[in-house]
């Protein structure tokens, strides 16, 4: 429960895009009776498991004994790694450790860290099971997976038949609204596997099989049907797909946030080259600051309070007006715990976005969640909101 393991989500990931489906996922403590017992249960099934942690210089990295002794193997040395480490300055406990790796175990390099891989894998004891084991950290375990494990996965397993993945995402739309094509395709095409995974502004239909065509034939009510509402990113994100229809546009932007303190500008230059379109943001947390840098009028603000969509009118207006931009995007809200009156409670989110001079849209979110986790949703659905203007 002290980190999160982004590192599943990342492999699982990458497995699915290269045809391989996972099945579980398992965090388990730094113990060696836990480990073992959660590997060999695994292992036993015949699956091939892939595993991070543990095979760093510490006193409680473990990995390396444990499947030595898995796989009834002894821990030998490996003087073709002392180099590395003695150049990576670890110290002479570190050394000796880590030159111990279980005998006839496939090594994988690591060029950043000084964890080796291990892949193991013994017919007689596991049948059909495959053992890859990497190191915890995510920079580590993402470049050695993607560089050597994962092509080695391919390669071993290419005589297979192959799982097909086609994922859809969607803007705008709840689960309700694409479920009913979701039973069509469970009712008609049966072999097919579906996922529906909804974000706070998205939702994603994930269709797998091993019959490609199938799946282009299956998919193609869910385009027909909601064909302005799907996007295109590599990454699955809207702020990406939002970026690449700028990238492709003349239209420059500009924020006026006060609830998100910068949020929303921070996920336009996410992705590179944002510099195209990205003007500048101006966070007007304080009303003073709406009124004296975005030319919010002080009635408005007595009238209808900070929080409302005739303020952030003038806020979209006015980062337009003050970059130079002709995409003005503003947000105000309030996010708790504290701040709340019973007209306008916590989640309550008002944003506007400007045009060619022009307020073209304002609108009002009701939100529930923590503090960080309303600005996430904000953040997304007023990406979401402008993808779906199509301008």
């Amino acid at each position: 429960g002290y980190s999160i393991n982004s590192n599943a989500s990342f492999i699982s990931q990458q497995l699915l895009e290269h045809g391989f489906l996972p099945t579980m996922h398992t965090v388990v403590a730094d113990s060696s009776v836990d480990v073992r017992d959660v590997l060999v249960g695994a292992l036993g099934q015949g699956h091939v498991v892939i595993m991070t942690g543990g095979l760093g210089p510490t006193i409680d990295d473990l990995t390396r004994k444990i499947v030595a002794d898995i796989f009834g193997l002894p821990l030998v040395k490996h003087e073709s790694l002392r180099a590395k480490l003695e150049h990576m300055s670890c110290a002479p406990s570190a050394i000796k450790d880590q030159l111990m790796q279980p005998h006839g175990a496939v090594l994988l390099e690591n060029d950043i860290g000084t964890a080796s891989g291990i892949i193991l894998e013994d017919q007689q004891r596991f049948p059909g099971a495959l053992l890859i084991a990497m190191p915890g950290v995510p920079t580590e375990m993402k470049d050695m997976f993607v560089r050597q494990a994962l092509p080695y996965l391919v390669e071993r397993y290419k005589a297979q038949k192959r799982l097909f993945v086609k994922t859809l995402h969607f803007a705008g739309l709840i689960e309700n609204q694409l479920d009913p094509l979701l039973r069509n395709v469970k009712e008609h095409y049966p072999n097919i596997a579906c996922g529906i995974y909804p974000s706070f502004a998205t939702v994603a239909v994930q269709l797998r099989g091993y019959d490609e065509q199938q799946l282009e034939v299956a998919a193609k009510p869910f385009l027909d049907a909601f064909d302005k509402n799907i996007y295109f990113s590599h990454s699955g994100t809207i702020v990406e797909a939002v970026h690449q229809k700028l990238m492709q546009s003349d239209l420059t932007v500009a924020t006026a946030e006060s609830c998100t303190g910068g949020a929303l500008a921070a996920a336009f230059v996410t992705n590179p080259d944002a510099s195209h379109y990205f003007l500048g943001s101006i966070v007007a947390y304080a009303n003073s600051v709406k009124q004296n840098l975005l030319g919010v009028d002080s009635h408005l603000l007595e009238q209808y309070g900070a929080v409302s969509e005739e303020v952030t009118a003038q806020m979209a207006l006015g980062a337009c007006q003050k970059l130079g931009a002709t995409l003005g995007i503003s947000v105000s809200g309030i996010l708790g715990p504290t701040g709340s009156t019973p007209a306008k409670p916590v989640g309550t989110v008002c944003a506007s976005i400007a045009y060619g001079g022009k307020v073209v849209l304002s609108w009002t979110m009701h939100l529930k969640g923590t503090r960080q986790h309303l600005i996430q949703k904000v953040v997304e659905q007023i990406f979401a909101k402008i993808y779906l203007l199509n301008l």
